[in-house]
């Protein structure tokens, strides 16, 4: 899923450090505006690009899509280099004032990608799998997706992982897929996890193992993966553990999420 400006809040002003982003931050918008307007006169990139969030999100200013894209572009051009994955993201989807451009949005992504970006890295890949435009090179996916898992990003793990599980792109390998989903859920992709789940259901390239099965399901059904959810709940109703096996599963399952930092999406 490609990231949209939601990042246009107070929350994404937290990762940059100036005093208008620190005012921006706090909510302290008339401040955050007097500051920026000032850092627009020094030609100084941070601020075009917090101008533009305000103007995208109407924060502090009236909302005016076509100012957001004017003064975002700025940034960007100015230097804010982590500006780059979200423009990419503006002009893959279209909106805010800019018709879809596919081909503008992937330029986006290889500046961001040399940037050492690893969202722009993965959405670059996806391009390459789907988009004509850029023309499909599941081999440029493959080479792509794995700078980013490089850096642990869970979206491109996976992606490395399915074209691995396929021979897509890549030489054919099963238990190398099993360990790139493995690496992906433990960074937090409830998908992966079902697909582990499923691997070790089917002894898909990698030996049967109903224990790991059943796990990675209660896994990807609490790190919320809605398909996994009926399934987790099967799981632990056709188990027929002792309670002491039932306690040591259930302990597995909680220790899995207090050591890898993930949050428990409640079950119905």
């Amino acid at each position: 899923m490609a990231a949209t400006l939601v990042m246009a809040t107070p929350a994404s002003a937290q990762n940059l450090e100036s005093p208008a982003f620190t005012a921006f931050s706090q909510g302290d918008y008339t401040s955050a505006l007097r500051l920026t307007q000032d850092g627009v006169s020094n030609g100084e990139a941070d601020a075009f690009w917090l101008l533009g969030l305000m103007f995208a999100s109407g924060t502090g200013v009236p909302r005016d899509n076509s100012l957001a894209i004017e003064s975002l572009s700025a940034g960007v051009d100015a230097g804010a280099t982590y500006g780059l994955t979200l423009m990419g993201n503006i002009y893959q989807e279209g909106g805010y004032g800019v018709d879809q451009d596919i081909a503008q949005a992937a330029q986006f992504y290889k500046r961001g990608a040399d940037e050492g970006s690893a969202d722009a890295q993965w959405l670059l890949g996806e391009l390459y799998l789907n988009s004509e435009v850029v023309g499909i090179s599941p081999t440029k996916a493959a080479a792509s997706f794995s700078k980013a898992a490089l850096q642990e990003h869970p979206e491109a793990l996976y992606s490395l992982a399915t074209l691995y599980q396929s021979g897509l792109g890549v030489e054919k390998n099963s238990a190398g897929a099993a360990d790139l989903f493995t690496l992906a859920a433990l960074a937090g992709n409830a998908t992966a996890a079902l697909r582990l789940a499923e691997m070790h259901g089917n002894g898909d390239g990698i030996p049967a193992n109903e224990e790991e099965a059943a796990f990675y399901t209660v896994i990807a059904a609490e790190l919320g993966n809605v398909d996994a959810m009926p399934k987790a709940k099967a799981v632990r109703k056709s188990m027929n553990f002792r309670l002491v096996q039932q306690t040591a599963f259930e302990n597995r399952i909680k220790g899995w999420f207090k050591e890898y930092g993930h949050s428990r999406v409640p079950q119905q």
